[in-house]
């Protein structure tokens, strides 16, 4: 996004998210796996955002409400 909006003169950016996203689920499960670990760690607000379920065994990758709620949050919090 740096480069897009100070180099290459982009006037406008959008933040995508989408269901069952990989990445969010890797991020509800808090994995960690070299280069994959500081990536995941930028979505992890979004998964703290999420305050229901309270359960922490109903919150993870198995949950795909849980998921798809990190995901929309992860794209409102970028």
């Amino acid at each position: 996004m740096e480069f897009a909006s100070k180099l290459a003169g982009t006037k406008l950016i959008l933040v995508l998210g989408h269901t069952s996203c990989g990445a969010v689920k890797g991020a509800c499960d808090h994995a960690e796996l070299g280069n994959l670990t500081n990536m995941l760690s930028k979505i992890t607000p979004a998964v703290n955002a999420v305050t229901s379920p309270s359960d922490p065994n109903l919150r993870n990758s198995k949950n795909s409400k849980f998921v798809d709620e990190v995901a929309s949050k992860n794209v409102k919090l970028t």
